[in-house]
């Protein structure tokens, strides 16, 4: 409904600027004139919404302006504090343990808690929470950092890159980077990185809106045992998010177990 997707693109204003309408059309589900159209209904209610021209502009919502407590929903309220409870499970943040403390105090608490969610077995160790503290520096400051770094096989190597962002997905913790050298955008899995140091170049390059880059860029590459038949469960479960570059035999094998997955339907 057009009322769900305006309180939806307003929220999500709210929390990033300089959004493409090109990204929230994709976003929502919609055309670019539709977007567009959305922005004058948005305006048209007081909410005071702008949009930047250029390479890397976008929509923004001024940042003067608040969205009051009393616009959601109670329910709406206890998922959103469960949801911050369950990312201070595998994230240590003194930032984030008093954003919950706040929004604790500020929020109706009428009924009590309906739904209960339990991420303990995604809790990272201390050495994840350490790399990332030094990370969200790096980043917030566009400085350059150097580690060292254990992939998948094994193999160790030297990294330079300039970090960008670090995500939360398969339960662990990855940062998305810039390689100068390379020239090219790499992700590395955070518990592999080792002997991180914060250099005192300033990056000077301008990215655009990293959300969007870490949803066209990235690359796994996944190591599995060749007797193991979990790989062929977790590769399926990516449908066709995902390629199986090789060996053969894995392509092969990949194939003929969805060929005998279909045989048990009338297609």
């Amino acid at each position: 409904m057009k009322v769900d997707r305006i309180l939806e693109i307003i929220i999500y204003l709210i929390n990033h600027d300089n959004v493409p309408a090109s990204y929230l059309a994709e976003r929502f589900h919609v055309s670019v004139r539709t977007i567009q159209r959305d922005m004058v209904s948005i305006s048209s209610i007081g909410i005071p919404v702008y949009a930047e021209g250029g390479k890397y502009g976008g929509y923004s919502i001024l940042p003067t302006y608040k969205i009051r407590n009393s616009d959601i929903r109670n329910d709406e309220q206890q998922m959103i504090i469960k949801a911050l409870e369950s990312l201070a499970t595998s994230y240590t943040s003194d930032t984030l343990k008093a954003l919950i403390e706040k929004y604790n105090a500020i929020i109706e608490k009428e009924g009590g808690q309906k739904v209960f969610w339990d991420f303990g077995v995604t809790r990272e160790n201390n050495h994840v929470q350490n790399i990332n503290n030094l990370l969200e520096q790096a980043i917030a400051e566009r400085k350059h950092i150097t580690f060292n770094y254990r992939n998948a096989s094994g193999k160790k190597s030297k990294q330079y890159v300039e970090p960008l962002a670090i995500h939360y997905k398969w339960y662990a913790w990855y940062l998305f980077s810039y390689s100068p050298e390379k020239k090219q955008y790499r992700t590395f899995k955070v518990a592999r990185i080792q002997s991180l140091h914060v250099d005192d170049i300033v990056s000077t390059i301008e990215h655009g809106y990293i959300e969007k880059l870490t949803e066209t860029v990235s690359r796994i590459f996944i190591d599995v045992p060749a007797k193991e038949r979990l790989w062929k469960a977790l590769l399926l479960s990516f449908g066709n998010e995902i390629k199986v570059i090789g060996p053969e035999s894995y392509k092969k094998e990949l194939i003929e177990t969805a060929k005998n997955f279909l045989s048990n339907y009338d297609i």
